[in-house]
C-alpha cells in the first residue's frame, strides 16, 4: 500500500513492517494533517489517499491513529463491536452451544423462582446469546504498567481482530527514550505492523531501517 497527500510531495510505503518517521515542523500543518486522518478513520472524506495496486482503499479499514501513546482509547467502538461478534459466534459454536443454552436455561429458571417469591406480578426478557455476551462486558486486558507494552498489545489486538496493519502514532519520542522506541519499532516490524511516527521536531538520533520525511515550516518536503 502507499499513502499520499495532494498538497505534499511525499509517498509513504506501507508493506509488511514498513516504518516511516514523518517530522512536521509547523503546528498548523500537523494539525490539519492529523484532523484529516482522524476524520477519514471515522469514515468521512479527506485528502489523504491510500491505495494498493492502483485501487483506492478506505483509510478507516486499514489505519489506526493514536494521538497520544500514553493515553489512547484501548476500547474503540469498532474493535469492541468485532470482539463481541466474534465471542458470540464462539460461545454458540459446536459443543459450546449446548453448554451456553444450559447456562441460559439455568439463569431463566432462577429468575422465575425469584419472581414467584416477589410481592408483585413481574415478567422478564428471556436471555439470548447476545444478551449473555453483553452481560459479560468484554474488554481487552489492561493490567500493565509498562506504557509502551500496552501500546504494543493494542497494535497486536487491532491486527488480530480488525486486520488493521498501519498505525499512525504522534510524538512517541517525547515520552520514550531512543532505546525504547527502537525496541518498539523492532517489535512492530516483527508483527509486520506498519508505523507512521509523526514528530513535531527533528532529533539527531536515528533509527535503523526507518524512512524519514520532513515537512519543514515552509511546507517543503525533505528526505
Amino acid at each position: 500500500m502507499i499513502l499520499v497527500h495532494p498538497d505534499f510531495d511525499f509517498t509513504i510505503h506501507l508493506g509488511n513492517g514498513d516504518i516511516t518517521l514523518l517530522t512536521i515542523e509547523a503546528p498548523e500543518i500537523m494539525r490539519c494533517l492529523l484532523v484529516d486522518l482522524l476524520e477519514q478513520q471515522n469514515g468521512a472524506d479527506g485528502l489523504f489517499v491510500l491505495s494498493h495496486n492502483d485501487k483506492i482503499l478506505q483509510i478507516k479499514d486499514h489505519v489506526e491513529v493514536i494521538l497520544s501513546p500514553l493515553c489512547f482509547d484501548q476500547k474503540p467502538k469498532r474493535l469492541m463491536t468485532k470482539i463481541n461478534a466474534m465471542f458470540k459466534s464462539f460461545v454458540v459454536d459446536g459443543e459450546r452451544y449446548i453448554k451456553t443454552q444450559r447456562i441460559i436455561s439455568d439463569i431463566c429458571r432462577y429468575a422465575e423462582e425469584m419472581i414467584s417469591e416477589f410481592d408483585a406480578d413481574l415478567d422478564y426478557e428471556e436471555i439470548s446469546a447476545d444478551s449473555l455476551v453483553k452481560l459479560l462486558s468484554l474488554s481487552p486486558e489492561t493490567e500493565n504498567d509498562n506504557k509502551i507494552e500496552i501500546l504494543l498489545d493494542h497494535i497486536n489486538l487491532m491486527q488480530d481482530v480488525l486486520n488493521i496493519r498501519t498505525f499512525v502514532i504522534c510524538n512517541l519520542q517525547s515520552f520514550f527514550s531512543h532505546v525504547e522506541v527502537q525496541l518498539f519499532i523492532d517489535n512492530c516490524r516483527s508483527l509486520e505492523a506498519n508505523l507512521i511516527l509523526i514528530e513535531s521536531i527533528q532529533r539527531e538520533s536515528k533509527f535503523e531501517n526507518v524512512s524519514e520525511i520532513i515537512i519543514d515550516s515552509d511546507s517543503c518536503v525533505l528526505y
